[in-house]
């Protein structure tokens, strides 16, 4: 309840600050919003990966969840595909979002902690065919699930890793390439969130990318996004509400926007 109270005033709190494009003064955060975020560019891909939101949401099949996020417990129960369909994926117009900024900034290295059932994977890996994707998942069920729909899609760009995020991403960061696109979608926690930012920078191209997912959804993430647009290492910081978006070292002044979608 406490949550679902933080998420609402923090919206009106968004409404009445976001703007549009008038009053935007810098030539990139202009290009994002106009080219990107206010903008219905239908592309091929939509309607495929929509389809298989339908599909999804459809799908009775049950399914063992692990989940080390917030409030989780880090035991198995049983799910459907289903239910978690209908409460985990992101809606389409973020998710569209996310193909277009892919396509926009056209990165050749994506990261992505939280798989779950591999649809906003796929909306990445779709955006940029070229680029290569990681994407770690905590539930070997999910991950698993997640394996074979890229499979099925000739997604081969995606690699998935399964296992703790704790315990797989400093294993992953430890061999990877310089990384120039991420999305946070895991662990929904202040603590970690801000430790695994800090794990990823060292790996983080110039002006690469990071997307922070449902800042407002309590107010540890909350918390953690003000912490995280205050810092020297980000130039530039856009909230949208559903979630914010971080560019790591673009050679450009320091600025925050909030932005309507």
């Amino acid at each position: 309840m406490y949550n679902l109270l933080h998420r609402a005033i923090s919206y009106v709190k968004y409404w009445f600050k976001a703007q549009n494009a008038h009053g935007l003064h810098s030539p990139f955060v202009f290009r994002v919003y106009t080219e990107v975020i206010a903008t219905d560019t239908w592309f091929y891909a939509f309607e495929e990966l929509e389809d298989q939101r339908q599909y999804l949401i459809k799908n009775q099949q049950v399914i063992q969840q692990l989940d080390f996020g917030a409030g989780g417990s880090g035991k198995e129960k049983q799910t459907t595909i289903s239910l978690l369909a209908r409460t985990s994926l992101l809606p389409p117009n973020y998710a569209q979002i996310l193909f277009r900024l892919v396509n926009h900034l056209q990165p050749n290295h994506i990261v992505e902690l939280g798989t779950s059932l591999g649809l906003t994977t796929a909306y990445l890996a779709m955006a940029h065919p070229s680029a290569k994707v990681a994407t770690l998942e905590g539930a070997p069920a999910l991950a698993s699930f997640s394996a074979q729909f890229f499979v099925e899609k000739k997604l081969s760009q995606i690699q998935v890793i399964t296992g703790h995020i704790d315990e797989t991403l400093p294993q992953f960061l430890a061999q990877s390439a310089p990384i120039d696109f991420v999305l946070l979608d895991a662990n929904h926690t202040f603590d970690a969130t801000l430790r695994y930012v800090d794990w990823m920078l060292p790996k983080l191209s110039a002006g690469a990318c990071l997307v922070v997912d449902d800042i407002y959804w309590s107010k540890g993430m909350t918390e953690a996004w003000q912490t995280l647009i205050v810092r020297s290492e980000f130039s530039t910081s856009i909230d949208l509400y559903r979630f914010g978006l971080l560019f790591y070292k673009r050679d450009q002044q320091k600025q925050h926007f909030i932005l309507r979608t």
